[in-house]
C-alpha cells in the first residue's frame, strides 16, 4: 500500500495504511474459517474464496483514487 500511496493511486496516512494491512491479514488469515462457520458448505462442498476477496478489496477501495 506504501507503493501504492507513492504512485499516486492510494491515499491513505501512515496509521490508514498500518490498520488496514493489520486488517487485510485477518480478513485473509481466518476468512475460510468465518465463511464455513457463517454459510456452512456450499453445493460443491468448496469455500467461497471470491467472497472473501470481495472483503479484502472493500477494505482498500476507499483509499483509491479515481482519475
Amino acid at each position: 500500500m506504501r507503493g501504492l500511496a507513492a504512485a499516486g493511486i492510494f491515499r491513505a496516512s501512515a496509521d490508514e495504511i498500518r490498520a488496514t494491512a493489520e486488517n487485510i491479514v485477518l480478513v485473509a488469515t481466518f476468512w475460510l474459517n468465518f465463511d464455513a462457520v457463517r454459510h456452512g458448505k456450499s453445493e460443491s462442498g468448496q469455500p467461497d474464496v471470491g467472497r472473501g476477496i470481495h472483503q479484502v478489496m472493500m477494505l482498500i477501495a476507499p483509499f483509491l483514487v479515481l482519475t
